[in-house]
């Protein structure tokens, strides 16, 4: 039996099996979290209260599903890997918050599509997968239930062939058609993802970029950004 990953972030706490492909909470999650965090504390401006419906995509283990579901009244989070769909089902049950969130277990962007009609959403949030082959290193999958199954939702989580860029670029197209005016966007990329001029790159897609922080690891900055469409 693969060990259980602990994860806390403003007094939620979880204990994230392991061999289950699972992604577990990172930098980039921390780094993503606490720019959504900001955001709340200053009471959510720009349209978001606590009765707006919000979405999750690419949910993992959950940390931001339920710090969401904490501040917001409709949740809808969307990952690929059915183990942690129902890892975050159960989490969300022991801390009666199931009524608020909806679970879609899917592609992303397919599922999105599905997720909802347009112009729904008054914030969405995104941690895309970003490491390129030439960086990327397997996941050590001897602790793994079903090693073949963990390879691959980790996989899925962590590695994109062009670091990242057509997946991000997919995503904001898709949450600009469901976001509301004045929508609030919160996603991390890599300084691997080669988008040399942020600003232009989002406006391009119809999004303002209102702000930005990094964290240098390695051999790459993780960038968070907040945008408004």
């Amino acid at each position: 039996m693969a060990a259980r990953i602990p994860a806390r972030f403003d007094g939620i706490a979880v204990d994230i099996p392991g061999g289950k492909g699972i992604y577990p909470p990172s930098e980039d999650t921390f780094l993503l979290l606490d720019m959504l965090k900001r955001f709340v504390e200053k009471g959510a401006p720009g349209g978001v209260d606590a009765g707006s419906a919000v979405l999750d995509m690419g949910s993992g283990a959950g940390l931001a599903t339920l710090y969401l579901a904490s501040h917001f009244a409709r949740v809808h989070a969307i990952d690929i890997n059915p183990s942690a769909i129902a890892f975050v089902k159960g989490e969300l049950s022991r801390r009666g918050q199931g009524n608020r969130v909806t679970l879609i277990a899917g592609s992303l962007l397919g599922a999105l599509r599905d997720a909802s009609g347009k112009g729904t959403y008054a914030l969405a949030c995104f941690n895309p997968p970003y490491l390129p082959p030439e960086d990327y290193q397997g996941p050590g999958i001897q602790d793994s239930d079903d090693g073949r199954e963990h390879a691959f939702y980790i996989d899925k989580a962590l590695y994109a062939p062009d670091g990242g860029k057509a997946i991000l670029e997919g995503f904001l197209r898709a949450a600009k058609a469901h976001l509301l005016p004045g929508g609030h966007v919160f996603f991390i990329k890599s300084s691997l993802t080669g988008i040399e001029d942020v600003d232009a790159w989002a406006r391009g897609l119809g999004f303002t970029i209102v702000e930005r922080t990094s964290i240098h690891r390695f051999f790459e900055d993780i960038e968070a950004y907040h945008a408004i469409v």
